[in-house]
C-alpha cells in the first residue's frame, strides 16, 4: 500500500465554498501524530478488513485506506447527492466555467470530436467489438451506465452493430443524450433504486466509464449490473487507479483525488475482489494515461506538454499501460459467468 497523505486536492474546488456540502459533524476520529486512532468499529466494505488507516484533508474531508486490499474511501458523512451534481451543467460546460476548471468538464466534452476522452474511445470500442465476436449474438446489444450526453456511445454506434442503450439520473441529461442517440432509450435510474426499469439479462456488453468512483455504494451498483447483463455477456470499467504511479507520486495533488466528487478510489487487487464478491469474472485488465502528467488537459501548463512529449509515446505507453499497468485510469474487464 502506498505511503500517501492527502491534503489540498490538485486544481480541486472546496465544495462548501460551492454550495454542495452541508456541514456537519465529523464522524470518525482524527490522526494524532501521524498514528491512526479508533475508527469507530469502520471496516473496509471491499474486504470487510480492520486494518484501516484515517486522516482528513484540509478541506475536512474524512479518509480511510484498507490495508489489506488498498481500498481507499471517503467517510459516508460527506457524500452528495449525484442528483444535485450530475445534472447537464456538469456536463456542457457552465459548472467547469464557474469552478474556473476546478470542477465538471469543458464545454469540448459536449463535442465527441474535440473532447479529450475520444482518443480514448476507439481503444474501448475496440475492445467491445471483439466482446461482441466472441459472444457471437445476433443482436448485440450495449448499456453505458453514466453516458452523460451519448458520446461514446454515438462513437460506438458508428464503429459496431450494436443496438445502444443509456442510463443517467438526471432527466435533461437523458433527453440530450436520447436526442445525440437518434431517439435510444436512455434511462433515468439510479441502480439502487432501480425497479425493472432497465431490461434484465439482456446486454452483451455493459460499460461503467469513469463512474464507480463516483458512486456511494460500488457493491451495489455492480450486483445491479450484473442483473442486466446476460449470462457470459462483458463488463467493461474504467476507474482512477489509487495504485498508479501518478497516485504514488504526487500525493496529495495527485490529479485524480477530488474529493467529495470522488468517492472512492480502487486499484487491481481491490476492484478485482469486489467484481468476484458481485458475482462477476475478472478477464483482463490494463491502464492508460501519461505517466508524470498531473494536469487537466484543457488547463495544459509547458510540465504537461513537456510530459506528453517525453512518455505519451508508443514504446513508453505500451511499457507503463500494458506490462507495468501503473496508468493513472485502470480498465478492467470482467465476464458474468454463463
Amino acid at each position: 500500500m502506498m505511503s500517501i497523505s492527502f491534503g489540498k486536492p490538485y486544481l480541486s474546488v472546496d465544495a462548501r465554498q460551492a454550495g454542495l456540502v452541508c456541514p456537519e459533524e465529523t464522524r470518525i476520529r482524527k490522526m494524532n501524530g501521524g498514528q491512526s486512532q479508533d475508527c469507530d468499529r469502520v471496516t473496509c466494505p471491499v474486504c470487510r478488513g480492520a486494518q484501516l488507516r484515517a486522516w482528513t484533508d484540509q478541506f475536512g474531508f474524512d479518509h480511510f485506506a484498507c490495508r489489506d486490499c488498498h481500498f481507499l474511501f471517503m467517510d459516508r458523512g460527506h457524500l452528495i447527492p449525484g442528483t444535485r451534481v450530475y445534472t447537464s451543467s456538469y456536463f456542457d460546460g457552465t459548472t467547469h466555467e464557474k469552478t474556473g476548471g476546478g470542477l465538471g468538464y469543458p464545454a469540448s466534452y459536449a463535442d465527441r470530436g474535440s473532447s479529450y476522452r475520444s482518443r480514448y474511445y476507439d481503444r474501448y470500442a475496440v475492445e467491445i467489438g471483439g466482446l461482441l465476436r466472441g459472444a457471437g449474438a445476433s443482436h448485440p446489444r450495449v448499456l453505458d451506465v453514466g453516458c452523460a450526453f451519448g458520446g461514446f456511445l454515438q462513437y460506438l454506434s458508428r464503429t459496431t452493430s450494436a443496438e445502444v442503450h443509456g442510463v443517467e439520473i438526471d432527466p435533461e441529461v437523458c433527453r440530450i443524450a436520447s436526442e445525440n442517440l437518434n431517439g435510444a432509450p436512455v434511462y433515468c435510474v439510479d441502480l439502487k433504486k432501480e425497479q425493472g426499469v432497465i431490461p434484465r439479462d439482456a446486454f452483451d456488453v455493459v460499460t461503467l466509464l469513469d463512474v464507480i468512483e463516483h458512486v456511494d455504494d460500488p457493491r451495489s451498483y455492480l450486483a445491479a449490473l450484473l442483473a442486466c447483463c446476460r449470462p457470459g455477456g462483458y463488463l467493461l470499467l474504467s476507474t482512477p487507479n489509487i495504485e498508479s504511479l501518478n497516485a504514488r507520486m504526487y500525493g496529495s495533488k495527485w490529479i485524480l483525488h477530488t474529493p467529495p466528487y470522488h468517492t472512492c478510489y480502487f486499484g487491481p487487487k481491490s476492484l478485482s475482489l469486489l467484481l468476484k464478491q458481485t458475482g462477476w469474472d475478472t478477464v483482463s485488465f490494463f491502464t492508460e494515461r501519461t505517466i508524470f502528467h498531473n494536469e487537466r488537459t484543457e488547463l495544459e501548463t509547458w510540465r504537461g506538454r513537456l510530459a506528453r512529449f517525453l512518455f505519451d509515446r508508443r514504446p513508453c505507453d505500451f511499457l507503463t499501460n500494458e506490462i507495468l499497468k501503473i496508468g493513472s485510469i485502470m480498465i478492467m474487464i470482467a465476464r458474468r459467468p454463463a
